[in-house]
């Protein structure tokens, strides 16, 4: 299956979830995307959001015991935790199209 990505520069990496149901991208254009699949087999975009103040180089999805949680790696030297939240204020669990994430840095909790 293709996959049309909407980033704007090439993809740097791609991460599965665990259980192979969730994908996010990096790009060269400084956003992540969050993909899920969906019952017929193909991918629904969820979350789009820039990440870093450079190209974002890598990304990993953490072990489902610690939530929904994505660390990525910037040419601007930083790394960053993503947390999901839901409209409600809530984190984890399944995915909602009120979800963003909300990212972490040395500096504290908030949208970097």
């Amino acid at each position: 299956q293709i996959l049309s990505t909407q980033h704007s520069d090439y993809i740097l990496d791609v991460a599965f979830d665990v259980y192979g149901r969730r994908m996010a991208t990096c790009s060269g254009d400084r956003t992540v995307r969050v993909w899920d699949l969906l019952g017929d087999g193909s991918w629904q975009l969820s979350a789009d959001f820039q990440a870093h103040r450079s190209a974002v180089t890598s990304i990993s999805w953490s072990h489902p015991e610690y939530g929904t949680l994505l660390a990525t790696c910037g040419a601007d030297h930083d790394v960053k935790l993503w947390e999901e939240r839901h409209g409600d204020g809530s984190s984890g669990g399944p995915n909602t199209n009120s979800s963003t994430m909300g990212g972490s840095t040395p500096g504290g909790v908030g949208q970097p």
